[in-house]
């Protein structure tokens, strides 16, 4: 790294670790990820939305991504009905606009979502893929979907579990069916925050 200075590790993990860093080139503070990165970068490198971290540079064993001022979801201390609501339609709007680049997250939990003024984004994509078999375990235990616990086919509907267990994290009950064929799209949910005095949002038979 020519312009970058360690000062913090924040995570380690077994295909990567994550610090704190000074950018020189920048003059600011941003954040490095060393290890099995590479292809997060290239796929963090062609997304473009506000509610996904961005990443400055992508190397062979480590990438650069914006530093995020706030607090994780799961450190913040109880929202307002309000607020989980304008929380979650900023997750929605991230996993749609995901959806519709042909990847899923698959590891969608509070610890993974940063919160600061308003804004919601979402970071780590260590483990996403495109729709299709992953092996029993991919995830992170109790916020993993039964196809991703047992092993199975992950679709669209796997990350919409992801959701349904951040918002019950935040206080609205969305309760999603442990087959994926009868889970609500992202677009449901989208409506169904729209108008909460609804009904829960019901099968349409549509992907995300």
């Amino acid at each position: 790294m020519k312009h970058e200075r360690l000062l913090e590790l924040l995570s380690s993990g077994h295909a990567c670790d994550t610090y704190d860093a000074w950018s020189e080139e920048r003059k600011c503070r941003v954040i490095v990820r060393t290890g099995d990165v590479r292809d997060e970068g290239r796929l963090l490198r062609s997304l473009t939305h506000p509610n996904i971290v961005r990443v400055y540079e992508v190397h062979r064993d480590w990438i650069v991504l914006e530093t995020l001022s706030g607090s994780t979801l799961a450190a913040l201390p109880p929202l307002s009905h309000e607020d989980a609501v304008e929380m979650a339609r900023q997750l929605c709007s991230a996993m749609a606009y995901l959806h519709r680049k042909g990847w899923l997250h698959l590891d969608l939990k509070p610890d993974n979502l940063i919160a600061d003024g308003g804004r919601l984004k979402l970071i780590d994509f260590s483990i996403a893929q495109r729709p299709g078999p992953v092996e029993a375990g991919t995830g992170t235990r109790r916020w993993m979907a039964p196809e991703q616990e047992h092993g199975g086919v992950a679709t669209t509907k796997t990350d919409v579990w992801g959701i349904a267990a951040v918002l019950r994290s935040v206080g609205l009950d969305l309760e999603v069916a442990e087959d994926p064929a009868q889970r609500p799209s992202v677009a449901d949910v989208i409506r169904w925050l729209d108008g909460l005095e609804s009904p829960r949002p019901a099968h349409t038979g549509q992907a995300a």
